[in-house]
């Protein structure tokens, strides 16, 4: 789960850096011009992070031969699935079986690093490399995943387990991913000591060629953007390799299908695009990487605009339309079904603002209703949303420290086969 805060080849960014070696030197160029920021998190890792510790509670409880009591998980829906994650290790835990819960693994390429596996278990003819993904939006792939390469490896050479682990000896690489929209929640990777091994080997030379760029017999770093490898880089609204091969990419799957509209006059009907073309530019959408980078580039110009940067280029921030939301829905329900049928104001969800007003049209209602009423309504604050500079909402000022709050009262040994 976790991995070293500040490893500059860490196992959860290695399909970046084994992929785009220019990507790290980039990354931390920008981080120290300010140009990006350290990851802040998220509610979502932040729901990971939750998940993770309940997970860890658990196989402690296990481990110490304790029974876990799952009621202490308030989220029942989290407490589900964090039992099948529990179950599955438990599968995994034969005969002498020894389980690892959070193991740290000072990782094989740089020994001064280290990463947390989130649960090891150990038998005698095989090695466990068990990972939890509470996430739901993006599928993870167990067959092949560097992450899981990399624990694996860097617990091998650990425990010097080729010297001593039998012959016939499996590795076994698990995803769980129990929300995921699109795949089952387990995937495994069965490989063995020589696969790991062929892959360590290219990632010790990869990390080698990152760490020693100031030795001029080493190979210059290069970018290599990828949607594997660009997806989560920090830097991708920034980098240029980016957008190139981006829109290559799109410019080369159009082809010839806007080709000679720009040069028919403007008077001219439009002519209809074929079903081909209907189908290429669909399979660019579909696919999104063109959007994702747009989008990524957008998103980075707003934040930007937050800072009071990107001045005097045509762009403001500004708050997106919100639509107004009761501030006690148990109210304003009670209220109006003195008014409507029970029907009208709560069908299957509680009626919004604007729906009641509409039913209340041709309803007799008193200055009293109509005032309690609009106590009941608030419009709150639109989320930051970039706009052009012609645009007739109010810009966001840049908010201080002191303005925002203005109104705020005062290690495993040797013996594990």
């Amino acid at each position: 789960m976790s991995i070293h805060a500040h490893a500059k080849l860490s196992p959860s960014t290695a399909n970046r850096w084994l992929h785009c070696t220019a990507s790290v030197g980039f990354v931390e160029k920008l981080r120290a011009e300010g140009r990006i920021s350290e990851d802040k998190g998220s509610v979502f890792a932040n729901e990971g992070t939750e998940a993770h510790s309940w997970a860890a509670k658990a196989l402690e409880h296990l481990d110490a031969g304790l029974e876990f009591d799952w009621s202490k998980i308030p989220d029942q829906i989290m407490a589900a699935h964090i039992r099948a994650y529990y179950d599955l290790v438990v599968s995994k835990i034969t005969g002498d079986g020894q389980l690892l819960i959070e193991q740290r693994l000072p990782l094989f390429y740089s020994l001064k690093d280290g990463g947390t596996a989130d649960a090891i278990v150990l038998t005698d003819n095989c090695l466990f490399i068990i990972d939890l993904k509470y996430g739901q939006g993006v599928s993870v792939d167990a067959k092949d995943n560097n992450q899981l390469a990399i624990y694996a490896e860097s617990f091998i050479r650990q425990h010097k387990l080729r010297e001593r682990a039998p012959s016939q000896f499996d590795v076994r690489c698990i995803i769980f991913q129990p929300r995921s929209r699109e795949r089952e929640p387990i995937r495994e990777w069965a490989t063995s000591f020589g696969e790991i091994d062929k892959f360590a080997t290219r990632a010790e030379a990869i990390a080698h060629q990152i760490n020693k760029q100031d030795d001029d017999r080493v190979k210059r770093v290069e970018f290599a953007p990828s949607d594997k490898a660009c997806r989560f880089c920090p830097a991708k609204a920034l980098c240029t390799a980016h957008a190139y091969q981006t829109v290559g990419d799109v410019s080369t799957e159009f082809g010839d299908v806007l080709a000679g509209v720009a040069d028919q006059p403007a008077t001219q009907d439009a002519s209809t695009l074929c079903d081909e073309s209907v189908a290429r530019i669909a399979k660019v959408a579909i696919d999104g990487s063109f959007v994702k980078w747009i989008n990524s580039v957008a998103e980075y110009a707003l934040a930007q605009r937050l800072e009071g940067n990107l001045a005097g280029h045509g762009l403001k921030a500004v708050h997106s339309n919100a639509r107004r939301q009761w501030t006690d829905e148990e109210a304003a329900a009670k209220l109006l079904r003195g008014k409507l049928s029970i029907e009208d104001v709560q069908p299957r969800a509680m009626v919004s603002p604007s729906q009641a007003e509409k039913l209340l049209k041709g309803v007799e209602t008193s200055s009293r209703f109509e005032n309690l009423l609009a106590k009941l309504i608030t419009k709150p604050v639109g989320e930051p949303k970039l706009a052009l500079a012609d645009d007739p909402r109010e810009e966001i000022k840049k908010l201080s420290a002191s303005s925002e709050f203005s109104d705020v009262a005062n290690p495993a040994g040797d013996d594990l086969l």
